[in-house]
């Protein structure tokens, strides 16, 4: 070999050694800038704040100001409120998901890309921002269930949805609804005249509610069979020691009552119960009231929201979001059993149901 060969066998090496260098370096770079690129469009993350996003391309996301009109009357001060995002077509897929702890009066912007989108906000839902991680979708946040054991009356889980257009309308309203029922006792007298018990008293009164249903999905509107059943058939210590506030199953009476009318005042709530017939499995949720008449103890179960003997308005069970008020006259010794309903010979009941009662109306503006 010829010093002329020898000298460009030894450049070509060193060409072929750079280019490669070269291309390596590019390589490791390009995989450096890959999540750079495409994180925005593939794939899910939770946030250092606590709010798990499905990311869906930044170039296009919009934001539209949303008012949540709070309808319960019973929220004040500061909310966990999630916001979900969902395409508006076949699939209703997850566009995007934020976590808020926020004030009533807090402006707060939901973002999302453009197009037909579902908005689902929930409010005080009592669950880490991690249990909604999987989901992907409209259909898995409608099976999503709600535990009565969470709930705090003072701050009921809430829900509302609606449809937008992002990218072109600017604002919205959702109205806030509770899927908690209230249960109010607002007056009880005794009437025993000509029995020979009249003028006694009942003594060591209480009220509180049996064959409750312990979950319901949370944006149900209507058709709420049970699933499980708190308080089955009369008080469950175990039941009662689930419940973050066991109130609002169960209240006392502390003053005997007799013919003059006691205004207790007494508010329980349960979730709905629409059940069609009553069974083993999908009991009806009944208010019962607990006293001793000359130290025997006696029952009067109520069906709220039935159709019985008993009461001057009849309906088809409990529904979300409603109040039901009971005015009773115990005119004789009741049952000897919690689950037996009263008859018509027991107890007088006016009964009105009515919306859940607004006091101020209280707003959120995204």
């Amino acid at each position: 070999m010829t010093d002329t060969e020898r000298h460009t066998a030894k450049d070509r090496k060193f060409f072929l050694q750079f280019f490669l260098n070269r291309n390596i370096l590019f390589a490791y770079a390009l995989l450096i800038l890959l999540p750079v690129f495409f994180s925005c469009d593939y794939g899910s993350r939770l946030s250092s704040e606590g709010s798990f996003r499905k990311d869906s391309g930044s170039e296009c996301r919009t934001a539209v100001n949303v008012r949540l009109t709070n309808v319960s009357g019973s929220i004040c001060g500061t909310s966990i409120i999630d916001i979900f995002v969902f395409n508006d077509d076949g699939l209703g897929r997850l566009d995007s998901y934020q976590r808020i702890e926020a004030c009533l009066n807090d402006k707060i912007p939901a973002a999302s890309r453009m197009g037909n989108k579902i908005l689902a906000v929930i409010a005080n839902s009592g669950k880490d921002a991690s249990n909604w991680a999987g989901i992907n979708s409209i259909a898995g946040l409608y099976d999503t269930m709600s535990d009565i054991a969470d709930e705090n009356p003072a701050s009921p889980l809430m829900c509302g949805i609606a449809r937008v257009s992002m990218g072109s309308e600017q604002e919205c309203t959702i109205e806030m609804t509770p899927l908690l029922a209230s249960v109010r006792l607002k007056s009880i007298r005794c009437d025993f005249s000509g029995r020979p018990y009249a003028g006694a008293l009942l003594t060591d009164v209480s009220a509180y509610l049996i064959n409750v249903s312990a979950q319901v999905p949370l944006f149900r509107q209507d058709d709420f069979m049970p699933a499980e059943i708190i308080n089955a058939a009369g008080l469950s210590d175990y039941d009662m020691s689930r419940m973050l506030h066991p109130e609002m199953l169960f209240s006392r009476i502390e003053n005997p009552i007799g013919a003059d009318a006691v205004n207790p005042d007494i508010n329980l709530y349960c979730y709905p119960n629409t059940s069609r017939e009553e069974s083993i499995g999908s009991p009806y949720t009944r208010l019962v009231i607990e006293g001793k008449i000359f130290g025997k103890t006696f029952y009067y179960p109520i069906n709220i929201n039935r159709k019985s003997g008993n009461q001057s308005r009849t309906g088809d069970g409990i529904f979300r979001s409603c109040r039901y008020v009971f005015d009773v006259t115990i005119t004789r010794c009741g049952t000897n059993d919690p689950d037996i309903p009263a008859d018509p010979s027991m107890i007088k009941i006016e009964m009105m149901p009515e919306p859940w009662e607004e006091i101020d109306e209280d707003r959120i503006d995204f």
